[in-house]
């Protein structure tokens, strides 16, 4: 289902945007720092827009993993399901807090299927899957001591993925706090989606002290060696797209909270 209407306003660049991936305390300075705005100018009016603009290309670039002998099917066997995009809030979700965001969970049916430690990994190949490992891959990004597992087993291999890792190499995530789960999913909409990529937006809400006020993130996925991959953005920047909204119309409500 693509957006509609509105194009996002220009965003600018923000000093709380650098391009390491696993920076320490990434969700959670976000956290804060919207907090700070969201203290100094309330919920805000933000972009009228939700449209992803400038969004990474996701084709496919490598063959199958040697594991998966059909590069359609899941690397752990689960089926694929529905191939609806959805234009409604999924039901039979079990929700569980990574770090500090609740996930979705539907092991048997959607995914994830493997899970080890925050990593959580083998999601249908279809819309809902792509979308429940899009959240999974937000969530496991809050968990501080998960990130660099994240990044490995959960991002589309590219040039981008590599600049990652090794900026965590020489910048480990390391310890930090891990308190403050004040960002939470809200909801959704799919802007593209094909066998091969998807391309949805995700509605956080944000809440600091007594306020609350809703910020986006656009996140193309790609369908590679038998599961969904995060495809990291070529500015190596994966949460730089986050900005204000000022509510969720045009979102899919949807939330485990």
């Amino acid at each position: 289902m693509a957006r509609n209407g509105h194009e996002p306003e220009p965003r600018e660049r923000s000093p709380w945007n650098q391009p390491a991936f696993l920076a320490a305390g990434a969700l959670v300075g976000i956290i804060l720092v919207l907090g700070l705005v969201l203290a100094v100018t309330g919920t805000g009016s933000g972009s009228g827009g939700h449209n992803a603009t400038g969004l990474p290309k996701s084709e496919a670039t490598t063959p199958p993993a040697p594991g998966v002998k059909n590069a359609q099917a899941s690397i752990c066997g689960l089926p694929a399901g529905d191939q609806s995009v959805p234009n409604a809030a999924p039901t039979n979700t079990t929700w569980t807090l990574i770090g500090t965001v609740a996930a979705p969970q539907a092991p048997q049916t959607i995914g994830p299927k493997i899970t080890a430690h925050s990593v959580h990994t083998c999601f249908a190949h279809s819309p809902l899957g792509a979308l429940y490992a899009a959240v999974n891959f937000v969530a496991s990004t809050s968990a501080p001591s998960e990130r660099a597992a994240a990044a490995r087993y959960l991002t589309a291999a590219g040039r981008a993925r590599e600049l990652s890792l090794a900026r965590e190499r020489h910048q480990p995530g390391g310890s930090a706090n891990e308190g403050g789960g004040g960002l939470q999913v809200a909801g959704f909409v799919f802007t593209t989606y094909s066998a091969s990529s998807a391309v949805l937006d995700l509605a956080l809400r944000l809440a600091t002290g007594n306020r609350t006020g809703y910020v986006h993130l656009p996140l193309a996925m790609h369908w590679q060696d038998g599961d969904w991959k995060y495809v990291i953005p070529e500015t190596g920047e994966p949460f730089g797209a986050l900005q204000r909204v000022p509510d969720l119309s045009g979102y899919i409500a949807w939330s485990g909270t």
